[in-house]
């Protein structure tokens, strides 16, 4: 019998206003210990006419790929992060 692995992360997502008044979303990653998310495999985008651009997004750590078997070093979350996007268009 085979049984379903439960999906080890969190993502949610939140609608922000900053100083001036400029609308954005911060989606955040829950990572658990001994974990991690490939950052070129994250991506986040805009619907309904509302575009996404980058506005502070953490730089990812630089490690050997475990799954790799050449060693390949790539860009991983390791723990919990915080993306932040500026959000244009109207809607």
């Amino acid at each position: 019998m085979w049984a379903d692995a439960a999906e080890p992360f969190t993502v949610s997502a939140q609608l922000q206003t900053d100083d001036d008044s400029n609308r954005l979303i911060a989606v955040s990653f829950t990572i658990p210990e001994k974990t991690h998310i490939y950052a070129d495999t994250i991506t986040i985008e805009g619907t309904n006419g509302l575009e996404i651009e980058p506005k502070s997004i953490p730089e990812p750590g630089k490690i050997v790929d475990p799954f790799s078997d050449t060693g390949d070093v790539v860009p991983m979350y390791e723990h919990n992060v915080t993306l932040t996007y500026a959000v244009k268009g109207s809607r």
